[in-house]
């Protein structure tokens, strides 16, 4: 995915810093042909004018950028989270870790800990939380819940 943007080490900076210490990250070599950006521009055009064409505007060309900008190439595995488990995690994350992410971090790190455990022990999973949880302040996500049980 490199190649798209003009990089010219195609090798991520957390997998050569992390070198060899990771177990579970994507494995892509770079080397997948990947569109021009007039191509892959024209995709966008393409997407929100078809597949997203009834979301309002501006949602369906953040969409469509988004659904462009995603290398299927690079993804083996789908790991899929309720909300439940999403929320629970979040909650988690924030009590016991000290981190106040939102939910879809709390996916992520639902993922994560799933992949963690089917490796085993001494195995090491990289994840990105992608939200704060400054925007869910005024939900019920960390309205009165302790999951104490967690």
């Amino acid at each position: 995915m490199a190649s798209k943007y003009g990089v010219e080490n195609a090798i991520p900076p957390w997998k050569s810093s992390l070198d060899g210490l990771c177990d579970a990250l994507d494995q892509a070599s770079g080397t997948t042909c990947a569109p021009g950006p007039v191509e892959r521009r024209d995709e966008e055009d393409r997407l929100a004018a078809t597949t997203y064409a009834d979301l309002p505007y501006p949602e369906n060309q953040l969409v469509a950028l988004a659904h462009t900008l995603l290398d299927r190439g690079v993804i083996d595995r789908v790991v899929t989270a309720s909300y439940e488990d999403a929320a629970t995690t979040c909650r988690r994350l924030a009590r016991m870790e000290g981190i106040f992410a939102g939910i879809s971090s709390g996916a992520a790190a639902f993922a994560a800990i799933q992949i963690a455990e089917e490796l085993g022990s001494g195995k090491s999973v990289v994840t990105i939380l992608p939200d704060t949880g400054e925007r869910y302040l005024s939900t019920d996500l960390f309205e009165g819940k302790t999951d104490d049980t967690v």
